[in-house]
């Protein structure tokens, strides 16, 4: 912590003893990142805890104060992000879910800042992954309503034209999209009244 002591309090005790530093902004700068890592790997264990089967109500609300906490301290990490994105979407709250996987997408699409680097895809974990994010996205656009979002950005993950309902037939499948076609199908039959594309998309699957 950084703390305000009296100036001989400091110089006689505190520092002769090496109870504390004198702050500089590099030491300062370097408490904060800290901090903020300390906050993300209290989140993720009590996110843990949260998803067990004995989680409590307790549980389930700690779990979500601590991510909420370390985005805010670490707020372009995509890991703490997704991991807040996908709570909330298994607890239910798909709109506030949609804006953390927004985020991201809109932190990808502007690519790395300066003094920044990008992480490589392939070095990306799965639940990290493009497509990835972009099912997350279209299951919180879903579960919030945004129909026409959520089925123009899934189909686009199997190859699918909402629009002519048909499959380009030079799509290459993507690796882990398997939820995207039960997306798809789930509200073309559901939202869009069209159950036989509906089975088209589920016999391609």
């Amino acid at each position: 912590d950084v703390v305000r002591v009296k100036p001989g309090f400091a110089r006689n005790y505190l520092l002769p003893h090496a109870f504390a530093e004198a702050p500089t902004p590099e030491k300062i700068e370097a408490l904060k990142d800290q901090r903020a890592a300390a906050q993300a790997e209290l989140a993720k264990l009590l996110l843990k805890r949260a998803q067990a089967p004995t989680a409590t109500r307790r549980d389930v609300l700690a779990a979500f104060e601590a991510l909420e906490a370390a985005v805010r301290k670490s707020p372009d990490s995509d890991d703490l992000r997704e991991k807040l994105g996908s709570f909330l979407l298994r607890i239910g709250n798909a709109t506030n879910a949609k804006q953390h996987f927004a985020a991201i997408r809109e932190g990808r699409l502007r690519g790395p800042q300066q003094g920044e680097e990008d992480a490589a895809q392939a070095d990306r974990p799965a639940e990290l992954s493009d497509e990835a994010i972009e099912l997350r996205y279209a299951q919180a656009c879903a579960g919030s309503g945004n129909y026409d979002e959520a089925s123009q950005v899934a189909s686009k993950l199997i190859g699918f034209d909402i629009g002519t309902k048909a499959f380009d037939p030079a799509w290459e499948p993507l690796p882990n999209c398997i939820d995207a076609y039960v997306l798809v199908a789930e509200l073309l039959e559901r939202s869009f009244k069209d159950p036989d594309s509906a089975a088209r998309v589920m016999r391609r699957l």
